[in-house]
């Protein structure tokens, strides 16, 4: 969460390629990493610092990671196949921190349900693309 919070990039005017980020190759690879392991990291929930979480989405964590995500799409079908997993971890832990922090666990729900409404129509057009 930190290396997407911290990264020095201009969130609301990004690159149409993620190879354009005007970010060295490393740091590129490590904000992908990050976003692409997050949900994961939500699976060990209990040992997750609620002032954290809370941290990540005041600092608009959440959205940085939305519009990272078309530029993540355009690298490939990797990303359908790892947004799959985000849904279920991220729905189960706001439903966990629902009690200690309903505020973050509100966007936390608002964002899963976002991603998979995106997850449900990337699918549909891998499937309309091969039927093709």
């Amino acid at each position: 969460m930190q290396n997407i919070i911290e990264c020095p990039l201009n969130f609301d005017s990004l690159p149409v390629e993620w190879e354009k980020l005007p970010l060295p190759e490393l740091y590129r690879g490590s904000l992908q990493a990050a976003v692409a392991i997050l949900p994961s990291f939500f699976n060990g929930a209990d040992a997750i610092n609620d002032e954290e979480v809370v941290d990540f989405t005041q600092n608009g964590g959440w959205q940085k990671i939305n519009n990272l995500l078309p530029l993540l799409q355009r690298k490939g079908n990797w990303f359908y196949l790892i947004l799959e997993h985000w849904i279920e971890p991220l729905e189960k832990f706001a439903d966990h921190l629902k009690v200690r922090k309903p505020e973050a666990a509100a966007v936390i729900s608002v964002w899963a349900r976002e991603w998979e409404n995106l997850y449900q129509e990337y699918g549909a057009a891998i499937a309309a693309a091969n039927l093709i």
